[in-house]
């Protein structure tokens, strides 16, 4: 059993060893974009590291051990080692050959290797202009030398097997079944909710130092789980979908209205967990559920037909942030090649001077949240991790959204100015159930929703209520909103527009006199945010939103689209279209030759969707 066991200790070693050489040579090959970095944090991106890269020396002893007990059975105990030896060459081949492309597309990309990458090899021209910016010669020194060093090394670590041989047959069948359990819980990076991703190990607002500790072979294997090469939502000629979307969605000219009397405002935006726009009076509700919210947007600036692009929190911030629609069956944010490429309100705002943060009670690794907020120029991300370590408890679920308000208001006070605040509350997360005061007396989800809701809107008073006595608060824009809408409390069919309608409000000292108690009633969605604040703010996106509209731009198209699970829907205000895409089945709602043009619109904006996600 002992030699077993120091079997496997010893490729723990090597691999580890392996894999710190590749980390030290990815640094040094990138020295120019760390020189700036304090040595603790070099060092901390070496342990944060070790969890990717336990993850895959569990894929290696996978196979040692499902070798062991195929080779056991038949008793050739010299193909076993034959067989360990050469699938030990490969990844040390492998690993070193991922390195050295890591090494050299950081250098152009900023970015290790992804789908996007991998697709050039399909364009050799295209690929060889890009290796002409990196002076290879470095890197294939690099790669003959650890390749030869370590396959030497391995031989040399593992030249005497005998003892192992001798002990197999009754005490090594024993440690390679025991070693099962601990290799699943390696793969998954360990025990917790959720398997191990890129968010699990970001660490740093460095962008190097984050991609220092992506191991190549866990990277190269995650490409082929996150992304998929073709379209499944071909209807129409590329060009063609390109051309219906962009006739549709581009506007004929700029004629926006400015709206805010201050050129650089604070911006803090509060989007409430599953906040349907029906809960409000304002919208029709006959019920008292947000009496604050009500008497809020009587005296604001209200998009009365704005629509929620998906229906979870992760496809809200993609498209309220970077101005991307949500997808069916799918979510960007879970691609962690796709998210580098997003553009982001926080990048753009924080070269502008702003002072970037988002605030959230809850842990935001799931999803990969926490990845994409750092990508995305979030200076300070407060969750319940932080909050833990600055003595903030949470644990008192109704009074979670009061602590939040109460937390980003002592934050705020030390913020420089301007700054940029998005927080996401939580008590109104399903299942409802948080003990909070009974307005609604019935014992039934939907009054379980209700009562939360109104338990949330009680805190935005008060939170509203002690801003406005701080020095800050005149200079700045307050945005209420949702990440998304819910079924409730009309009980809403998963496909149909209400479901997805959501309140859009703006307030505060800096919006000009004629646009309080002012409604718009064009019909908009999360996604057109970013170009609509930039544009307020008179910055250039560069067009880097491309699905977004400025909406105090009276010529843009009226149009809003949302995804669900199977399909998708489109509305112009007065027409609807739902599509499903498994029956090719479509429901319309208004005028029946409008809505045929409106469900082309709406094909065409999913395939042009779709394929600018696979290009990414």
């Amino acid at each position: 059993m002992k030699s077993t066991l120091v079997f496997y200790i010893k490729h723990i070693i090597f691999w580890i060893t392996l894999f710190l050489s590749h980390r030290i040579f990815f640094l040094l090959n990138n020295f120019d974009n760390i020189e700036d970095e304090k040595y603790q944090l070099i060092l901390k991106s070496f342990l944060v590291a070790l969890r990717m890269d336990f993850s895959v020396i569990s894929y290696i002893f996978a196979l040692l051990v499902l070798l062991f007990l195929f080779f056991n059975y038949f008793n050739k105990w010299n193909l076993y080692f034959n067989s360990v030896l050469i699938i030990s060459m490969f990844f040390i081949i492998l690993s070193s050959v991922l390195n050295i492309f890591d090494a050299a597309l950081t250098q152009t990309w900023e970015s290790r290797i992804n789908a996007r990458a991998l697709s050039y090899l399909a364009a050799p021209g295209v690929a060889i202009e890009y290796s002409t910016a990196v002076n290879l010669i470095p890197l294939i020194i690099y790669f003959i030398l650890c390749s030869g060093i370590f396959a030497y090394f391995y031989k040399y670590l593992f030249r005497n097997q005998k003892d192992l041989f001798k002990e197999s047959k009754k005490y090594g069948m024993v440690v390679n079944l025991l070693l099962i359990p601990l290799i699943v819980i390696g793969l998954r990076g360990g025990v917790g909710n959720n398997p191990i991703g890129k968010s699990s190990i970001y660490f740093s607002n460095s962008r190097i130092l984050n991609l220092t500790t992506l191991n190549p072979v866990w990277n190269f294997i995650s490409i082929f789980k996150d992304n998929d090469f073709t379209n499944p939502y071909t209807f129409f000629n590329k060009t063609d979908a390109e051309n219906i979307f962009k006739t549709f969605s581009s506007t004929s000219k700029d004629t926006t209205e400015y709206i805010l009397n201050l050129s650089r405002p604070n911006i803090i935006i509060i989007l409430i967990e599953s906040m349907s726009a029906e809960n409000l009076q304002y919208f029709g509700n006959k019920e008292s559920v947000t009496p604050y919210l009500d008497s809020l947007a009587i005296n604001s600036l209200v998009f009365s037909d704005f629509y929620a692009t998906g229906y979870r929190t992760e496809q809200g911030l993609v498209s309220l942030l970077s101005g991307f629609p949500s997808q069916p069956k799918s979510s960007i944010l879970r691609e962690s090649n796709k998210i580098i490429y997003l553009p982001n309100i926080g990048n753009i705002l924080k070269n502008y001077g702003y002072c970037t943060l988002f605030t959230y009670r809850g842990n935001l690794d799931y999803s990969r949240t926490d990845e994409y907020l750092k990508l995305g120029g979030f200076d300070d991300i407060y969750d319940r991790e932080r909050f833990k370590k600055m003595s903030i408890d949470f644990n008192n679920f109704e009074k979670t959204d009061d602590l939040l308000y109460e937390s980003l208001l002592n934050i705020l006070d030390e913020k420089k100015e301007p700054f940029f605040s998005v927080s996401l509350t939580s008590v109104s997360h399903t299942p409802f159930n948080a003990n909070v005061e009974k307005i609604f007396k019935q014992d039934d989800i939907v009054s379980r929703y209700k009562n939360t809701i109104h338990c949330t809107d009680k805190a935005l008073r008060k939170f509203i209520d002690c801003a406005s006595k701080k020095s800050w608060y005149n200079n700045t824009l307050f945005i209420v909103s949702a990440d998304h809408a819910e079924k409730y409390p009309n009980k809403r069919n998963f496909n149909e527009p209400l479901r997805h309608k959501i309140p859009l409000i703006l307030f505060g000292s800096v919006l000009k006199n004629e646009y309080t108690g002012v409604s718009y009633d064009q019909t908009a969605s999360q996604f057109d945010f970013p170009k609509t604040l930039l544009k307020q703010l008179k910055i250039d996106d560069n067009n880097d939103f491309i699905f977004s509209k400025n909406l105090f731009n009276k010529y843009y198209n009226n149009f809003a689209y949302y995804s669900f699970d199977h399909g998708f829907g489109i509305i112009d205000g007065i027409n609807s279209v739902t599509y499903n895409l498994d029956t090719k089945e479509a429901s319309y709602r208004g005028v029946s030759s409008e809505c045929d043009s409106l469900k082309i619109k709406g094909l065409a904006f999913l395939q042009f969707l779709t394929e600018n996600i696979i290009n990414y």
